[in-house]
């Protein structure tokens, strides 16, 4: 058994809504340009020649169809896990990639096997997403998916202060909130930065601020007991 926790037709607010319809509609926009994202692929190219050892166990959290862990899948042959909300992204994906395992979940309960922990975690552009009252459990959620000595790569919206905005894909309150998720991990004391790549979302003509649009990819690497000096004794 993979799923814990309550049945998942009682998420409540924003993780309830991306996991019953939201997350369906974000697929349906985005499913032809999912067909070439590798090619341009920021996490792809942030982990391009910088792993030590080759990830044996890959886990992406807002994996949509699948398509990054394919290409990961192709390249190391390790096992990869996708977590998903979106049924048709699940669907899809299982007709494309049928190495991967997709589970169908949100980042705040992800379901895997007691103690099944990853090399190399992604999370890319879902915390923003996250509703505020379970952003905890799913920072939680994550680090106890990366195995002492993995990988874990945030990538989001890093805008100069935390940022809310009204999501402009629904009429409703639904809000993104922006902010450096990087910190969340290494204020923990037990995650170190290896590389960090800074962009821009959206094209020239956008009118967002410069703040609002940039994004951040951090790659960081996890260590229990590594990144400690040593005090006096007390």
């Amino acid at each position: 058994m993979l799923q814990r926790g309550s049945p998942v037709n009682s998420y409540e607010g924003q993780d309830g809504i991306f996991f019953r319809e939201e997350g369906d509609r974000w697929f349906q926009r985005n499913r032809d340009s999912l067909k070439s994202a590798t090619r341009e692929d920021r996490v792809l190219k942030a982990l391009d020649g910088l792993l030590e050892d080759p990830p044996e166990k890959v886990l992406e959290v807002g994996a949509a169809n699948g398509f990054r862990l394919a290409a990961l899948n192709a390249e190391y042959g390790c096992q990869c896990v996708a977590v998903e909300p979106s049924i048709e992204a699940i669907e899809s994906g299982k007709k494309c990639f049928s190495s991967i395992d997709f589970r169908r979940g949100i980042a705040s309960e992800i379901p895997r096997l007691p103690d099944e922990q990853f090399d190399l975690v992604i999370v890319s552009f879902v915390l923003h997403w996250v509703g505020r009252s379970s952003l905890a459990r799913a920072i939680a959620e994550i680090d106890s998916s990366v195995q002492n000595g993995g990988y874990l790569v945030i990538s989001d919206f890093m805008p100069d202060q935390p940022t809310s905005n009204p999501y402009h894909h629904r009429a409703d309150e639904t809000m993104t909130f922006k902010q450096d998720y990087s910190a969340s991990f290494t204020s923990l004391g037990i995650y170190e930065t290896v590389k960090k790549c800074i962009g821009v979302h959206g094209s020239e003509f956008d009118k967002s601020s410069e703040s609002d649009r940039r994004i951040a990819t951090f790659v960081m690497r996890k260590n229990t007991s590594g990144l400690y000096i040593q005090g006096s004794k007390r």
